[in-house]
């Protein structure tokens, strides 16, 4: 699944039963907890998208919405990036070819490579970009913008 080891092990202590694993009643009822395209509702978690994670497929739109205390890493291709309400986290968006979207957050890091940078109402935040157009920011404040300076491997 190319998920990080951290959110594998948290979902595993958060679902496993009496059994040995997550059983399959378990793994249904909360299988949108690890959704492959998307991260919502974290506190203080470490999430991982691996290289390879959207499994080659092209024009993956990626989300990550309502999150605080958290470590998200998405290291695959994406078109698309969303990022909407998020306070305290620290984010890495790998090469997205078109827009990322960074909405509503606060207080957050984000090492962002892509097309288009665009955010809108962000407080105290910085932005590490590799962008190819100037960032567009809207009624945001307290942003400190610099160099994307972020690797990984793969």
């Amino acid at each position: 699944l190319r998920y990080g080891l951290a959110e594998v092990v948290a979902f595993h202590k958060a679902h496993a039963g009496e059994a040995v694993g997550v059983g399959l009643e378990a793994l249904k009822k909360n299988k949108d907890e690890i959704g492959p395209y998307s991260v919502r509702d974290r506190i203080h978690r470490t999430i991982v998208r691996k290289p390879g994670a959207f499994g080659g497929i092209e024009g993956v739109d990626f989300h990550i919405e309502d999150c605080s205390g958290c470590t998200i890493l998405i290291c695959d291709r994406t078109a698309e990036c969303f990022v909407d309400g998020l306070v305290n986290c620290r984010v890495l968006v790998g090469p997205c070819s078109s827009s990322t979207f960074v909405r509503n957050c606060d207080g957050c890091t984000f090492w962002v490579a892509t097309k288009q940078f665009r955010t809108r109402d962000c407080e105290n935040c910085t932005v590490y970009l590799h962008s190819h157009t100037e960032p567009v920011i809207e009624t945001s404040k307290d942003l400190r913008l610099a160099p994307f300076c972020a690797e990984y491997p793969g």
